[in-house]
């Protein structure tokens, strides 16, 4: 541990600082007004996840005030799948609040991976998943001073480790589906109890109706063992399964909030778990998630060198540039801007200084030049690392980079 933190310091201290106390920013999720990025703390070296504003003008004082909302919740709540909050500040004309989270990726870029790919979610850990974050939101609603509600869940309300701990974010954000769409437009779409579209404050009742419906688009990702589903087939207890989720189904979302209990749709979940022969097993979760990270990040984690010497993909082979000074150049702009603003595009002019510095060329062919460059880097392994936008380029915001 001791070592490690050392080392983190070493990286910390030879990368460019960010909101001029974060390190190795890599964007989780972009969602409208804020956005949630992975990083490190420059003086420890201790990782961080920090929501920070996306904008400034019109609606910068609603931004602090959701911000203001988030950093509350989190100083309220003690859970060990909640973060605590490790501060609130501005730099930069960016508000942020920075959170003590080893998180390195969320459950909507981790699904993709996992309905792609494998391995899928073992039942025993997707029961266990369930009943933990039940647990959470349930805490929340016991706090001293009142609920506190998540009122909407989404995958980018799960943030994970990469040892496959994950956490709860998202408090303190709108539960009003029309606020939502405001002030988060880019998020993942959201499961929100029936009411929240009238404006109605999230109560626990909502946080049930949300969550199930949750858990329920979450099934196509869980793998049931061969032997379960033959069961069910051959020996009649499908009936009683039905029986089970309409039970469920009325526990957790009837149209009248009052009429929803968090104790009875629990009680009816271990029911399910048993006549299922499934056991919630946490490790199981851990290793499930943990398994899931390490295939998404085979293919999204970017180690490089200052000056754009050389790079590695997924702690793959290394691609020596030194030999090749227009896509060291190109490539060193590309990684400053990543680190500095992640999310922001380099345009072509800078590329084209950065390349080939001095050289005065035409329009068309200096944007040839940097075409040609761009493409030559993704050929050598960054193909699904850049992206183009806006006229410019940049390197995927939610890569995980460190420059060294």
């Amino acid at each position: 541990m001791g070592q490690d933190l050392c080392v983190n310091r070493a990286v910390a201290k030879r990368s460019a600082v960010w909101l001029q106390r974060f390190v190795e920013p890599a964007e989780l999720r972009r969602l409208g007004a804020v956005r949630h990025v992975a990083c490190r703390d420059a003086a420890t070296g201790e990782r961080r996840l920090v929501i920070a504003s996306t904008e400034t003008g019109a609606r910068s004082e609603r931004v602090r005030a959701l911000l203001d909302a988030v950093a509350g919740a989190h100083a309220r709540l003690d859970h060990p799948h909640v973060p605590r909050l490790d501060a609130r500040g501005a730099a930069a004309g960016i508000e942020f609040v920075a959170l003590r989270s080893d998180a390195v990726v969320d459950l909507e870029s981790l699904l993709r991976r996992v309905l792609e790919a494998g391995p899928r979610v073992s039942a025993p850990g997707a029961a266990a998943f369930l009943l933990i974050t039940c647990e959470v939101l349930r805490a929340a609603h016991r706090t001293t001073d009142g609920a506190i509600c998540l009122g909407a869940v989404s995958n980018a309300s799960f943030v994970v480790s990469e040892a496959g701990h994950f956490e709860v974010v998202g408090w303190g954000y709108p539960a009003d589906d029309g606020e939502r769409r405001v002030l988060l437009s880019d998020a993942p779409a959201a499961h929100v109890a029936w009411e929240s579209a009238f404006a109605t404050p999230p109560s626990p009742e909502s946080d049930l109706d949300a969550v199930g419906r949750f858990f329920h688009a979450l099934l196509g990702a869980v793998e049931l063992p061969p032997q379960l589903v033959v069961a069910l087939r051959e020996d009649g207890r499908q009936a009683e399964l039905v029986a089970s989720i309409r039970r469920l189904e009325a526990a957790a979302h009837a149209r009248d909030p009052a009429a929803r209990s968090w104790d009875e749709y629990l009680a009816i979940v271990h029911e399910t778990a048993a006549l299922l022969g499934v056991a919630p097993d946490g490790a199981a979760l851990r290793r499930d998630l943990a398994g899931a990270v390490t295939a998404w990040r085979a293919n999204h984690e970017l180690r490089v060198a200052l000056a754009g010497r050389w790079f590695e993909v997924g702690g793959g082979t290394r691609c020596e540039l030194d030999h090749r000074p227009s896509l060291r150049g190109v490539l060193a702009a590309l990684v400053a801007e990543r680190v500095a603003a992640p999310g922001e595009v380099v345009n072509v002019e800078r590329l084209l200084d950065a390349g080939w510095p001095g050289q005065r060329v035409r329009s068309d062919s200096g944007r040839n030049r940097v075409r040609v460059a761009i493409a030559t880097l993704r050929t050598l392994g960054l193909r699904d690392l850049l992206r183009s936008r806006d006229d410019g380029y940049l390197i995927d915001p939610g890569v995980a980079i460190t420059v060294e």
